[in-house]
């Protein structure tokens, strides 16, 4: 009789554990709970998804996102597990419906559009998976992907005739600046942008190579005139960083010049300029990411309500430094 007991009590065991390892094949996790016995087990049957033994799942790239307005994102779909093709994703939430089909990984591919904050869903059948989508708001934005050079206006603030040009490169997917003239300074204006208080200011900017001088620099000229202004530079000849008060004829205060061998001369550094309370701040990361900060409180308190841009010193013909990435947000 024991032994007969002691052979029932092996094959329970066994029938436990296979039914939980055929429902987690179907997609199911189950566990034996004493309480319900294998009764309780056979039971999760019913969790089975139906549809001729399919069982889905799909699953986001990022769980959130962060926009301008349009990104691009995918979504991968499994069937028992394995990658499953030429199915229709749809992706909801945004401005519009938009579907995907799944290539040979399960991957679908969409771009999606968001006009405010909300939630992304991508959905097949009756799985879904969702992710948190933020929309960045900028008073102005221009990654250079497209050309809208038009959008920006020169202006001279040392030399009357003192011009920059700019033109955009296919190649670098970024302006290339240019000037008219051999002397004085010029700030671009960045669409009709003017300066505020609680305000960034960022681009991605490359120099163009060590032999260049002051040549693409974040700035903002005072509101009344264009002969006082405030600019964030950086030397690339000599690969020193300073920021400059400038009255339009001598400098008001600046920070020392510091050099900083990691500064590239070949590739896109980040600019970053930040005034809040009549305090700038201007700092630069390399493609390394490797950060160097200086500010100044301003002498001047007439800044808020003039132009802002990238500041040129026409020093020479040459290309003064390739942009990108133009931002201008409140902080």
């Amino acid at each position: 009789m024991t032994n007969d007991l002691s052979t029932l009590s092996g094959a329970l065991l066994e029938m436990k554990d296979e039914l939980i390892y055929q429902l987690g094949q179907k997609g199911v996790t189950a566990s034996y709970d004493s309480s319900t016995g294998l009764l309780g087990l056979i039971g999760e049957i019913s969790n089975i998804q139906t549809g001729g033994g399919s069982c889905y799942h799909i699953e986001l790239d990022n769980s959130a996102y962060t926009t301008t307005g349009s990104l691009t994102v995918t979504a991968t779909l499994q069937n028992q597990y394995q990658p499953y093709a030429n199915q229709t994703v749809t992706f909801t939430g945004g401005t519009s419906t938009v579907t995907a089909t799944t290539d040979s990984s399960g991957v679908a591919t969409a771009t999606v559009t968001f006009s405010a904050s909300g939630t992304l869903t991508a959905s097949y059948s009756n799985v879904s998976d969702t992710a948190t989508v933020t929309v960045q708001t900028y008073g102005f934005y221009d990654d250079a992907s497209v050309d809208n050079s038009s959008q920006y206006t020169s202006y001279s603030i040392q030399n009357t005739s003192g011009k920059v040009n700019i033109a955009w490169n296919s190649t670098e997917q970024a302006y290339a600046i240019t000037n008219n003239t051999t002397s004085g300074r010029a700030l671009l204006q960045f669409s009709n942008t003017v300066m505020q208080d609680n305000i960034k200011i960022s681009a991605d900017i490359n120099l163009g190579g060590a032999s260049y001088k002051q040549n693409g620099m974040l700035a903002f000229i005072d509101k009344d005139s264009q002969s006082t202004y405030s600019v964030a530079g950086w030397v690339q000849g000599q690969k020193y960083y300073r920021l400059t008060e400038f009255n339009g004829t001598s400098e008001l205060q600046t920070t020392p010049n510091s050099t900083w061998s990691s500064l590239s001369t070949s590739d896109y550094n980040h600019h970053e300029l930040v005034y809040q309370n009549g305090v700038v701040t201007y700092t630069v990361t390399t493609p390394s990411s490797e950060t160097k900060t200086v500010s100044l409180t301003l002498q001047k308190s007439n800044y808020v309500g003039g132009k802002l841009g990238l500041f040129v010193e026409l020093f020479s013909s040459a290309t003064h430094c390739y942009i990108k990435n133009i931002k201008v947000e409140s902080l």
